[in-house]
């Protein structure tokens, strides 16, 4: 396949920009639209006839556009974020280290409040939406034989070997990892084995082995014995922790089902 031109196919921005269930239901018809692009780019001709493994290449060469383009605008996303952050910093006279140090005792829950009066709603929905879609890319990958790495900024894998291990395309967010945690008894292993250490402490080394940067007001909401419901604590979503569950189970995990 020629990449160069396949670079030159548009994709349609109602369909990059619409939420994820406009975006699954216009999957084909961009991707016939892609195709028929591709056929009078390489062939010269619309009607031009493609054996059915030249369709599978093609539908592959679609997903990787469309994650480029998703890619592109969610980088943009993060360097508003950025923006926004450091403004943050700037206007309340903090550090970096003050704004970690200072989150569960009022810094995040003003920087939350912060962000979201900066952030333009639009920009804010087609954020939460855009895991889903690249998800739903996967899924479409994945149905013709290969593979779309997350952890390796989308590097498109093919074929799948589904008896490898899982850590060769499993990936998780925070509150999942957390999550994780909890369920095979590595936090209360950490608290009985060390009881003078403050959640504060731990936190740091959760984050340190997690690789995540902000992982006190989850560890926080968690770990409290308060009944009101707190949306920072990674149990929050009803989706999340079954997520995690079933997977530990997979695994063969003995789960605490603590929560």
């Amino acid at each position: 396949m020629k990449k160069n031109n396949n670079q030159q196919i548009q994709i349609n921005h109602l369909f990059i920009e619409s939420d994820l269930t406009t975006f699954a239901a216009l999957y084909d018809i961009s991707l016939v639209r892609f195709m028929i692009q591709y056929k009078f780019d390489h062939f010269g001709d619309f009607d031009h006839n493609i054996d059915p493994q030249q369709i599978e290449e093609i539908e592959k060469e679609f997903i990787r556009t469309t994650l480029d383009v998703l890619k592109h605008r969610n980088s943009e996303f993060r360097i508003m974020l950025d923006k926004i952050f450091l403004q943050f910093l700037e206007e309340n006279k903090l550090t970096h280290a003050e704004f970690i140090e200072g989150w569960d005792n009022g810094i995040g829950e003003k920087f939350d409040d912060y962000q979201l009066e900066q952030l333009p709603k639009k920009e804010y929905d087609q954020d939460i939406s855009f895991r889903m879609k690249i998800n739903f890319l996967l899924v479409k990958a994945n149905k013709i034989g290969c593979l779309i790495d997350l952890k390796e900024d989308f590097k498109f894998d093919e074929p799948i070997d589904y008896n490898a291990e899982p850590d060769s395309y499993f990936n998780a967010k925070g509150s999942e990892k957390l999550i994780y945690l909890k369920e095979t008894g590595i936090i209360d292993f950490l608290k009985e084995q060390n009881p003078d250490v403050s959640e504060n402490k731990l936190a740091k080394l959760l984050s340190i082995l997690t690789g995540e940067k902000f992982l006190q007001s989850g560890l926080n909401s968690m770990e409290s014995n308060s009944q009101i419901i707190n949306r920072k604590n990674p149990y929050y979503s009803p989706k999340t922790a079954p997520k995690v569950q079933d997977q530990l189970t997979q695994w063969g995990f003995k789960i605490k089902n603590s929560n």
